[in-house]
Parts: C-alpha cells; structure tokens; sequence
C-alpha cells in the first residue's frame, strides 16, 4: 500500500501484537503519584488533596510487576492478544492510596478538593516546575475504573487457563498488594 493508506497488522505471519492496558503506573519514578509524595516531603499542613470524595477507583500497577506481565507475554506468546495489568490491591479507591501516602511520609492527613481546584494546582505546578512529571495526576485521579487482570498475573480468565501451568512458572510478583499496601517498596 502506499504512502497513507491502511495497512493489515498481520501481514507478516511471524509478527504478532500483543496490547497491554496497565492501572496507574507507579514506582522508580513514575510521575502519577509524584505530587503527592512531594507535597507530604514538604509538610503540606492541610494534608495531601482528594478529588472529590475519593471513592473513585484506581487500578494500579508497580512498573516492574508490569515489566514481568510484558515479559510473560513474550514468553508465553499467548492466543489472548488484549491484557488487563493491575495488582491485587484491596485498597483501590483514591482516598484509600492517597490516605496511605500521608501516613507513610506525612501526617496522615487527608483533604477534600474539587476538580477546579485540582486543576489550578496543575496549572500552578506547571507555570513553576514545568510540564515534566506533572501534567497526569489529576486525569490518574479521577479514573474510576474496575477491571480484572489478565491470567498472565495468576487470575484465570476464559481461554487462557493453560497459562497456568507453563513452562515458565508462577508469576512472581514485586507489589501484588499494591501501593498502599507496600509503601516500603516505593
């Protein structure tokens, strides 16, 4: 085909497209949680903000357990082609992570904003830090998402069982409980 036009993702047969859609990325510098972190280093008085009410979900995922999930795949090169990437936290509600980052680095204080507010602090930490690491943690907020993962991470999902007993082993995870669960390994 020429220049523009649509081309078949499988034209070659030895080429196969896996798609792995994580939770909120978090761990060895990811920048979703950054603010908050930042701000209980620094002492936020009033304590770390939630966007509404905070009952929202937020399905996370540390960067190396997704690293393994992307690994497995290649390893595994399974029929399913579509995965679902997130840990087994019991705690997925914005308050229920954001609580745990204060009382892990700050006063466990909590604070209810609305989205204009959230949104002039993005727009104020970006007029004074730049847009690096900035721009995505008021849209990693306010994801209100529940999904299961993907086989691969040890649940089974139809047509996928015989990733159980691979070759490869059990998936060994790095924060199978997720981050408010592990704040030492963050």
């Amino acid at each position: 085909p020429g220049l523009g036009q649509p081309q078949k993702a499988h034209a070659n047969p030895n080429l196969k497209i896996y798609v792995v859609c994580p939770g909120v990325i978090y761990g060895n510098g990811e920048s979703d949680f950054f603010k908050f972190f930042k701000m209980g280093w620094l002492g936020e008085p009033e304590g770390l903000p939630i966007i509404g009410d905070g009952n929202n979900y937020v399905p996370t995922i540390h960067v190396k357990d997704l690293a393994r999930v992307v690994r497995r795949i290649l390893q595994l090169r399974p029929q399913q082609t579509y995965f679902l990437a997130s840990d087994r936290t019991p705690r997925k509600t914005q308050l229920e992570i954001v609580h745990s980052i204060s009382k892990a680095i700050h006063n466990g204080e909590v604070k209810n904003i609305s989205l204009q507010q959230a949104n002039a602090m993005l727009e104020q930490d970006v007029l004074t830090q730049g847009k690096e690491g900035w721009m995505s943690w008021v849209d990693a907020m306010n994801l209100n998402v529940q999904f299961e993962q993907s086989m691969l991470c040890g649940e089974t999902l139809e047509g996928i069982e015989e990733l159980l007993s691979d070759s490869v082993g059990p998936f060994i995870w790095h924060s199978e409980l997720g981050l408010a669960e592990n704040m030492d390994l963050v």
